[in-house]
Formats: C-alpha cells, structure tokens, sequence
C-alpha cells in the first residue's frame, strides 16, 4: 500500500513542476570570429591545463590584439588586454570581471585558477583553431578603455 501511495505522490509532484526561461534585460552575449596572430599551450606540471591565443578582432576599429585564455576543450575563461589587464567571463554578472593586472603569466595564472605560475610554449602557426570572443557592447568597450 505505501509504495503505490509513493509512486502517486512521484507522479502528482512531477506534474506540479513547471520550468520557465528568464532573460536578463540589457544581457545578450554574441559572439564574434576573431583572427589567430599566435597560440601558446599553458602547461602545469608537464600537463596542459590551457591555451593562450593572441587575437585580433578584424572588425574593430582599434585592432589592437588581446589574449584570449581558453579551458584545455576550447571554452574561453577571460582575456588579457594589452595593458596587462585580466577579466574573466562571468555568466551571472554583466560583461568581463577585473582579476589581475601582472605579467602574462601571472595573469593566466590567476583566470585558470593555478597553484603555481605556468609554462607557455609557443604552438607552430596555424595550429590554433578558429575561436570566437563574447562580443562587448561600444558602451562596454568604452568604459573598459578609460
């Protein structure tokens, strides 16, 4: 008797459970392909924990490079801006985070959470593969610059 009262009580609490999809107003993340200049692999330890990529955004108007730093599968943590600025890509909060302002290394020691300062080795030309970069609003790109 208590197991078919259970199993209706299962089937009655899965039917009262309705999910629905909010947006945040103001939060849209695009993405935008970017050119290669160079890719380093991140090792720690004699592993790799990360890539390093040298890009340029052929469509911006200062095509100043950056560093995007990417998880071993491809996924981007955060960049570098060519002041030595760190931010990572927070899902939950508008835009890129301040982390750090230090050499590269120490800069992507801090976005890929490391115990120690990792080793880059440079990757032959073409190597890298094609990435894309949550594109920022003119607004965002101006606060950033300032």
């Amino acid at each position: 008797m208590s197991l078919r009262f259970f199993a209706l009580f299962l089937l009655f609490l899965s039917s009262c459970v309705e999910t629905t999809r909010h947006r945040l107003p103001g939060v849209v993340m695009k993405t935008e392909a970017v050119e290669v200049v160079t890719s380093w692999k991140v090792l720690e330890k004699g592993g790799v924990v990360g890539r390093v990529l040298k890009v340029r955004l052929p469509q911006a108007a200062d095509k100043e490079p950056f560093f995007l730093v990417q998880w071993p599968n491809g996924s981007p943590v955060g960049r570098i801006d060519g002041k030595g600025r760190a931010y990572r890509y927070e899902p939950f909060k508008k835009g890129l985070v301040l982390v750090g302002m230090d050499s590269l290394e120490e800069d992507v020691k801090v976005l890929l959470e490391l115990g120690e300062l990792p080793t880059l080795e440079r990757e032959p030309k073409g190597v890298a593969r094609p990435a894309t970069a949550p594109k920022m609003s003119k607004t965002r790109q101006g606060r950033l610059r300032k």
